[in-house]
Formats: C-alpha cells, sequence, structure tokens
C-alpha cells in the first residue's frame, strides 16, 4: 500500500547459529519511510575467517508499532579447504 505519513522502523540483528561478534557485527539503528520513498537499505558487516563452517544464520528483526517482523538471513562458508 501507499504510504501517507512518515513511518520509522527500528531494528537490531539477533543470533542464531551465527554469532555476534564472530560471525557478525552487531548492528541497530531506525530507518524511515515516507511517500515516495519506501525502499532502505541497512548495512550488516559479515567477519571473514579462515575456518571451514557450516552455513549460519542470524536474523534481522524489525518493529514497526509494536509488531515484530524477522528477516532471516543466512552466511554461507567461502573457505577453500
Amino acid at each position: 500500500g501507499e504510504i501517507n505519513s512518515t513511518v520509522t522502523v527500528t531494528y537490531e540483528l539477533q543470533s542464531l547459529t551465527a554469532t555476534e561478534g564472530d560471525d557478525f557485527l552487531a548492528s541497530e539503528g531506525s530507518i524511515e519511510f515516507s511517500s515516495g520513498n519506501i525502499q532502505k537499505a541497512i548495512s550488516v558487516q559479515v567477519v571473514g575467517d579462515a575456518h571451514l563452517e557450516i552455513t549460519e544464520n542470524f536474523n534481522i528483526v524489525f518493529t514497526y508499532n509494536g509488531q515484530q517482523y524477522v528477516l532471516p538471513v543466512e552466511i554461507k562458508d567461502d573457505d577453500i579447504m
């Protein structure tokens, strides 16, 4: 639908099998949406290492108006053995 006013959404990262500090850096904040401005990007810094690992997961949890919306994220291993 359309946005007729400014909407602020907060976000935070939630560890699952990926661990904050070891696999990704903590991040939280808020983003604003308004009429004609409905796409936003957030940055998540993934921490690389030289260890062979399985695919790991974390969530980006968005909160708006007391409701939480969860976006699952996968970190695939790119290490060569």
